[in-house]
């Protein structure tokens, strides 16, 4: 009795616990070496496995880290997919041989709020690392032509509301999804324009502070904007944009406050009684990407092995990209699981 009860309290150390935007629930594994529990990526709503050692656990874990357990076995899945990544001739398509070794998919967490794949063996032929889009610093945004214009954009409308040229509820459904936790909400906050009523401040200031979606990226940091900002910059193709969408391992990092950022923005491009411009005006060519956004997110990502010619092999990441996770979690299944998709209405 007294053993069960100090198991219990050992695990509630990992259990039902937050850190970043992923959160763990029961043990659902006990073995020798250590505990699985199941660990949640809050904002992609996806499930993964989580194994932690039982000295670990009885430390505390106090900083959620696993590498001393789970880096060996990284290290083992690595050198089998490295096996058969050199086994196919380097001019065919890597294609598992029927009834072939099935290995376990791992994922190093990069931030406490992104997954990196760290085991596989292939990825969408032409689709970008998401990891790649990262290295774009969100601050560059700012100094972005098209934030500039967004910023111009928006603070025309919020003028209209002075008069009422503008329903509250009609701007509201255009702007509360990009204006809620972002520094374009924090600036227009700062610099509300003039002739508002206080019960519209009010109502605005409401908005830009809500935690309606929970944890995930603001919209400077999102993979739209990032997207939209690479491709301005001819860093990535719209080839690129399409395949990346296409590819489980950029969009297991899709959340759903990235959905609503792509519909918020492809509203702004559908031309509006109020505004002397068209929409193209206002927000410039960048805006051209987010239509091809838009059609990558309402489809489901490719599936490996199932469309296996849509997919390039790669080798497997060296040891200096595996020793910068603290942390590994596990695919929990072999099945292929939905990612967040739009829906066409």
């Amino acid at each position: 009795m007294a053993c069960s009860e100090m198991g219990t309290n050992m695990t509630e150390n990992v259990s039902n616990r937050t850190f970043g935007w992923f959160e763990t629930a029961d043990e659902i594994i006990t073995t020798a070496e250590g505990h699985t529990f199941t660990c949640r990526h809050v904002p992609t709503n996806r499930t993964y496995l989580l194994r932690v050692s039982t000295g670990e656990v009885k430390d505390g874990w106090r900083t959620p880290h696993n590498s001393a357990l789970e880096l060996p076995t990284v290290h083992a899945t690595v050198a089998a997919t490295a096996k058969l990544y050199s086994s196919s001739p380097p001019d065919r398509d890597f294609v598992p041989e029927p009834g072939g070794l099935i290995l376990p998919e791992y994922h190093g967490v990069l931030d406490a709020r992104y997954l990196v794949p760290v085991s596989a063996v292939y990825r969408r032929r032409g689709a970008i690392p998401f990891e790649n889009l990262l290295s774009i610093p969100s601050a560059l945004v700012h100094i972005f032509p098209f934030w500039e214009n967004l910023w111009l954009l928006l603070t025309s409308e919020t003028s209209l509301l002075a008069t009422s040229a503008i329903p509250f509820d009609v701007w509201e459904d255009r702007w509360q999804h990009l204006v809620r936790g972002s520094e374009l909400g924090r600036q227009l906050f700062r610099e509300m324009p003039a002739g508002l009523s206080g019960r519209v401040a009010t109502r605005i200031a409401s908005i830009v502070n809500s935690q309606e979606l929970g944890v995930g990226p603001s919209l400077e940091e999102s993979s739209i904007i990032r997207l939209m900002i690479a491709t301005a910059g001819k860093q990535v193709t719209k080839k690129q944009v399409e395949a990346s969408l296409a590819c489980p391992f950029f969009r297991m990092n899709t959340t759903v406050h990235d959905l609503h950022y792509a519909v918020a923005l492809a509203a702004l491009l559908q031309p509006q009684e109020w505004l002397f411009q068209s929409p193209l005006e206002w927000l410039g060519p960048t805006a051209l990407i987010i239509p091809t956004i838009i059609d990558g997110l309402l489809a489901q990502p490719s599936a490996f092995p199932d469309d296996s010619s849509a997919f390039e092999r790669c080798p497997p990441p060296d040891e200096a990209t595996l020793t910068r996770f603290s942390l590994f979690l596990r695919e929990p299944e072999l099945t292929v699981r939905p990612y967040l998709t739009l829906q066409e209405t």
